[in-house]
């Protein structure tokens, strides 16, 4: 029997290795199933990070933060406000940013700085007396002076800030750490230089104060450490023009209109009425508070205004102005008949407001010498213009620019025939009808305009 039931066992192992091997295929096609099903499955973090957004969804705070697992990189220029603001936050916690060489200058009575960034607060405008630096390279303007704030590694590797009292150049190079102004702003703690570099002892009672040190640069031989700007500081300014306008830090619109406004966004910029009848329903709140302000907000009188909707409800105005219409059958009765250049030529003055420099001198004319307009004669048969200045608008300084005026001509080999006028008294002047008729031209006159 024992024999029999050891070859039983045997027949069935062999069976169940062949099935096995003709299963192989079978076995493949699942395992890459379970492998793909693991990867699209979400990990532990992120279920967790869900379901608590889930849950402050359902409590009504931060509906519209923004969510780190769904977040897609955008170029700068294409991201929201709200993303901005999340990128300076999430910058703001960070340890350090940028590093930069600050030198240790034990010359310096103030640290210096080219950049705005580094000081916080205000920037005081210098005296009059104490605006420029001696000693780097000649003299340096100063554009203001200010605090100084640094972020340092320490020896014991914790971080440090470094506040002392600087000025502001922007033609300076580098940065420059003033040992003076560093055993002002800390008394009680002690600068000590030797063979290696500078280093401040630090105060042992505050852990905020550890000890730092500035070693040799091998290019310049000075003492020299890496800092950098605190990121909340360098972002505040953006951080704050990246502030919503239903942020809680504006008070220029109450807690009813930041709550229309921020269910107005999430709708897609839906009727305000629309919102409201929902926020009467109540279905928009899950907390006795939360339906407290939506029936407040449903029986608001004076509802806010939405940027994008009034961008979006403008029309086109009809730009202010009068019209001209030509009257085609009477274009070009000036010009008839005036087939020549020379035929007929249209004279009038014109003035400009600020008066010109004469072309003979050197900038050294009198004002009432200047030129204050001119003469413009327009051929009305080739369309030419042509233009003569003058200091005075009067019938002789007229008459010498028509003069000038046909001497052009007949360098270009034109006569002039006949001048059109209006009643001015520099052309209706004697002295003026008298050249016409001396050298046998015609002369007429019209009305203004």
């Amino acid at each position: 029997p024992e024999t029999g039931r050891q070859d039983a066992d045997e027949g069935a192992e062999d069976d169940s290795s062949t099935s096995e091997d003709g299963n192989d295929g079978d076995e493949t096609h699942v395992n890459k199933r379970q492998r793909i099903l693991c990867a699209l499955t979400p990990s532990h973090a992120q279920v967790h990070q869900r379901i608590q957004q889930e849950i402050a969804l359902k409590e009504g705070h931060d509906l519209w933060r923004i969510n780190p697992v769904t977040q897609v990189e955008a170029p700068s220029h294409l991201l929201t406000p709200s993303a901005h603001l999340a990128t300076a936050l999430e910058a703001s916690h960070k340890d350090d940013g940028p590093t930069f060489n600050v030198v240790w200058d034990s010359g310096a009575s103030l640290s210096v700085s080219p950049f705005e960034a580094d000081f916080a607060g205000t920037i005081h405008k210098p005296d009059r007396g104490n605006n420029s630096l001696s000693g780097i390279v000649k003299d340096t303007r100063i554009e203001g002076q200010g605090l100084i704030v640094w972020e340092t590694k320490c020896d014991d590797g914790s971080t440090r800030t470094i506040k002392t009292q600087g000025h502001c150049a922007p033609s300076v190079k580098m940065r420059l750490l003033s040992t003076n102004a560093l055993t002002q702003a800390y008394p009680d703690e002690t600068l000590v230089g030797n063979s290696e570099g500078v280093s401040l002892s630090g105060f042992p009672s505050d852990p905020t104060r550890g000890p730092i040190s500035a070693s040799h640069d091998p290019e310049t031989n000075l003492p020299t450490s890496q800092m950098w700007t605190p990121s909340g500081h360098l972002d505040r300014r953006v951080v704050k023009a990246c502030l919503s306008l239903v942020h809680e830090a504006n008070g220029n619109l109450d807690e009813v209109s930041k709550e229309l406004l921020k269910w107005h966004h999430k709708f897609g910029h839906m009727s305000f009425k629309k919102i409201q009848f929902l926020m009467h329903t109540g279905v928009l709140a899950h907390t006795p508070a939360t339906r407290a302000l939506h029936h407040r907000c449903s029986l608001a009188k004076h509802l806010p205004k939405c940027a994008s909707c009034q961008c979006a409800k403008q029309t086109l105005r009809s730009a202010p102005g009068s019209t001209k219409v030509t009257v085609r059958d009477k274009a070009g009765v000036l010009k008839a008949d005036h087939l020549h250049p020379g035929d007929c030529v249209s004279v009038d003055h014109f003035v400009t407001a600020t008066k010109g420099r004469l072309f003979t001198s050197r900038g050294r004319s009198s004002y009432k010498d200047l030129h204050c307009g001119g003469c413009v004669f327009v051929d009305h048969a080739s369309g030419c213009i042509h233009t003569e200045m003058q200091s005075h608008l009067n019938s002789h300084e007229t008459l010498e620019a028509t003069v000038g005026f046909e001497k052009m001509c007949l360098d270009q080999g034109v006569i002039v025939k006949k001048f059109v006028s209006d009643n001015g008294s520099a052309f209706t002047s004697r002295s003026y009808r008298e050249h016409p008729e001396e050298f046998k031209l015609h002369a007429d006159h019209s009305a203004p305009g």
